[in-house]
């Protein structure tokens, strides 16, 4: 089933361990949170629990140590995706929205956890982000809000993860150009969404003469749309494409066409109302100037072991562990699109497989060279989506895109629904699948040097989204705190800062020396009391301060 989402990511190391005895508390381990959980873990974010407070975070400090950590099959935040795959001389393999653990985060709250989950002073709890019932994350008013009727979940014990489709007329008069959309699943009930919804998935269906239902039976398995759009699934942001002279793009919406919701209902979601809607912020009319089509095609699909074609289907043998591939094409197969002849910009990837699937690589090769799009070493059904490029990846002409997908079929893949058996390809969860797919422009000269991530930071329809969540720009943590002898800071980001630490009086008691992302302050010599942490980024100028205590 094929579903889309822009999810967040996680990976750790470890720094230097406690110094003097000192215990990790909350204080220290709440920005933590903040910054890489509470897009979901706030109340009516779609998680099951809040970890905007030390009471929602100590009832789960043993389950958020294992997720951190991987282990028990879960890995929190789900990001996938290898930041590490990356070629000499190409740009690529690094996303938007990387929300990484550094060595610091990581270790602060393995030992929270391992030391108890204590809370600390109350008084250096650092401020919370701001998410109250916000239901949009897109500011100001929609051109369009599309809405599926009325419509209760029908998953049921013989049929537990139903797949509906709903058609939506658009009514356009004429062709709009789409600069902007946000999915909101379930039905927003005082500042919750509820679990009903597992996933979307959006397309445009260009005939536009489905007027009603497309199949609510529950068994909905391709939506008879003509135009990918994306979708959304737990943590998934707002999708914005960029506006600006440098670089201004969107998805040509035919007028009178209908969109396609694929619905993925819940398991135990049975008879809860669902109201999914998607709201769509359009270019003016005649806003065309600069306009570079942004295209949707799964380039890289295999039904049944021979790439490109619709044949098969041919089973994933049970007790074994399979590799199968796909190429693009220059010229058309049975059904499916070809690569394009002339060179891309690649915007996003978005490789999709079911449970047996374990690990994917996609690439671009020209025969002696290699660009790397994605890899994914640990593929997780329920977490995929959307992997946004910071900077557009070219794909020069002469290049072919290829794809490898492992199976596990096998005891030791923990996602298997039951004991292995045979596994053929095709649109249920079921079965197997391998349908990656790709948002991209014609290349231009210039594409490489186009900051993707610069040009949606000031993006004025954003309020939570591609942009970082949690402002300010740099995360820094001071350990240990109270702290007596020594303290400890460390920055999220290497660059060159200057810190300092002042009394409540305002006055400087001590500044550091200039480092890159940590530095050891000797504070044996201050008075005991309550003081601040100042941190300035000397290249940007963005600054950020921390309450420490200093003991005796």
């Amino acid at each position: 089933m094929k579903k889309f989402s822009t999810i967040l990511l996680f990976a750790g190391l470890y720094f230097s361990p406690k110094v003097q005895g000192q215990t990790t508390s909350y204080n220290d381990v709440a920005s933590i949170f903040y910054k890489h959980c509470t897009v979901c873990h706030h109340d009516g974010g779609g998680a099951p629990f809040s970890l905007m407070d030390f009471n929602g975070a100590s009832a789960w400090a043993t389950a958020i140590g294992n997720a951190v950590q991987g282990k028990n099959g879960i890995l929190m935040p789900p990001w996938h995706a290898d930041t590490s795959y990356i070629t000499s001389g190409h740009k690529g393999a690094r996303f938007l929205q990387e929300n990484v653990l550094t060595a610091v985060e990581k270790n602060a709250i393995i030992q929270w956890v391992t030391n108890g989950a204590p809370q600390g002073d109350t008084a250096l709890v650092p401020h919370a982000p701001a998410y109250g019932s916000m239901e949009y994350q897109l500011n100001g008013v929609a051109d369009l809000t599309l809405k599926i009727p009325t419509f209760h979940s029908n998953s049921t014990p013989s049929n537990s993860n139903p797949y509906d489709c709903f058609s939506v007329a658009t009514n356009l008069k004429q062709d709009r150009w789409l600069r902007a959309f946000e999915i909101l699943p379930g039905e927003f009930v005082n500042g919750s969404a509820g679990n009903i919804v597992h996933h979307v998935v959006m397309s445009v269906d260009t005939n536009g003469y489905v007027a009603s239902d497309v199949d609510t039976s529950g068994n909905c398995g391709q939506q008879p749309g003509q135009i990918g759009i994306g979708g959304w699934s737990a943590g998934a942001p707002p999708t914005v494409f960029p506006n600006d002279p440098t670089f201004k793009t969107g998805i040509r919406i035919p007028k009178g066409s209908n969109f396609i919701f694929q619905i993925h209902y819940a398991p135990g979601s049975g008879g809860k109302l669902d109201t999914t809607k998607i709201r769509l912020f359009f270019y003016a009319v005649g806003d065309t100037a600069g306009m570079r089509p942004m295209h949707s095609e799964t380039m890289l699909q295999n039904w049944g072991g021979i790439p490109g074609f619709n044949f098969g289907p041919a089973p994933i043998p049970k007790n074994a562990v399979t590799l199968i591939t796909a190429i693009s094409t220059t010229s058309a197969l049975p059904a499916h699109p070809a690569q394009p002849t002339t060179a891309m910009s690649l915007f996003s990837a978005n490789p999709h497989s079911h449970n047996v699937c374990t690990k994917m690589k996609l690439y671009a090769s020209s025969g002696t060279d290699t660009i790397p799009v994605i890899r994914i070493s640990d593929w997780n059904y329920n977490w995929q989506g959307n992997y946004y490029y910071p900077h557009l990846l070219k794909i020069p002409v002469g290049y072919t895109l290829k794809t490898e997908h492992t199976y596990d079929n096998t005891v030791n893949n923990p996602h298997l629904p039951g004991a292995p058996v045979d596994v053929s390809f095709g649109q249920s969860t079921a079965n197997e699948m391998l349908f990656d797919s790709f948002l991209w422009v014609d290349y231009r000269a210039g594409d490489d040097t186009i900051d993707v991530k610069s040009l949606l930071a000031n993006e004025p329809l954003l309020q939570v989204g591609i942009k970082d969540i949690v402002a300010p720009s740099i995360q820094t943590f001071i350990y240990p705190n109270p702290a007596s002898d020594i303290v400890n800071i460390y920055v999220s980001k290497k660059s060159v800062y200057a810190g300092r630490i002042y009394n409540i009086a305002g006055q400087t008691i001590l500044n550091t020396d200039i480092f890159n992302d940590k530095v050891t302050v000797d504070v044996k010599n201050i008075p005991p009391g309550l003081y601040v942490i100042e941190i300035v980024d000397t290249k940007t100028k963005d600054r950020i301060t921390k309450k420490i205590i200093i003991s005796n």
